[in-house]
């Protein structure tokens, strides 16, 4: 049997991770490192939906959330990611 090795993929597939920031926010969170966004949700750390960004929008206005831990869910062509988020 002859021994047969994995490639390694190389570095220009790499997929850059999304950075969403100031964290903690106060008013309005930054998205970054995205790329064919489709959208952006945020649930509570109950699981319930409670905002949903404007189509294709880089930025959420979180002004009007309680303070607390949310989870930002961030869709795009090449899969969905989630981030933890802390309101101040």
């Amino acid at each position: 049997h002859a021994l047969q090795t994995l490639s390694t993929v190389s570095n220009e597939y790499k997929i850059k991770e999304t950075i969403a920031y100031p964290n903690p926010v106060k008013n309005i969170l930054t998205i970054k490192n995205v790329s064919d966004l489709k959208s952006i949700d945020v649930y509570n750390s109950l699981g319930q939906h409670v905002l949903q960004s404007k189509h294709k929008q880089k930025s959420v206005d979180m002004s009007h959330l309680t303070n607390g831990l949310y989870f930002l869910q961030i869709r795009t062509a090449l899969g969905t990611e989630t981030k933890r988020i802390i309101k101040k």
